[in-house]
């Protein structure tokens, strides 16, 4: 089970995300650490800007950074990100865009 723990700073200016938890591989038979932590700092109303770090304690880490847009604040996001495993220059870099739909509490 993962442990997470969030944190706001000067006043939602910035937000920290952290995780520590583990990932068991029954076919190895091993159980790997896994972790990370992340930010999100807002720019404009509408705009955050996001970067993360994580992986396990096998590996290198990967990183990741880009722009959440919020186009119906507080229901509908636009994420875009890029990332790549630390120390690499090419091989396992990606971009991704991602579309975030945030409900009202179902209970």
């Amino acid at each position: 089970m993962p442990m997470c723990i969030s944190a706001s700073f000067f006043s939602d200016k910035l937000i920290l995300h952290t995780n520590l938890g583990a990932l068991h591989d029954k076919e190895n038979k091993r159980t790997d650490l896994t972790w990370g932590v992340g930010s999100e700092v807002p720019l404009t109303a509408n705009v955050d800007l996001i970067a993360e770090t994580y992986g396990d304690h096998r590996s290198r880490p990967f990183y990741q950074a880009g722009v959440r847009y919020w186009i119906v604040p507080g229901r509908v996001q636009i994420d875009t990100t890029y990332g790549n495993r630390m120390s690499n220059q090419n091989e396992e870099r990606w971009f991704s865009l991602g579309l975030r739909l945030l409900s009202a509490p179902l209970w």
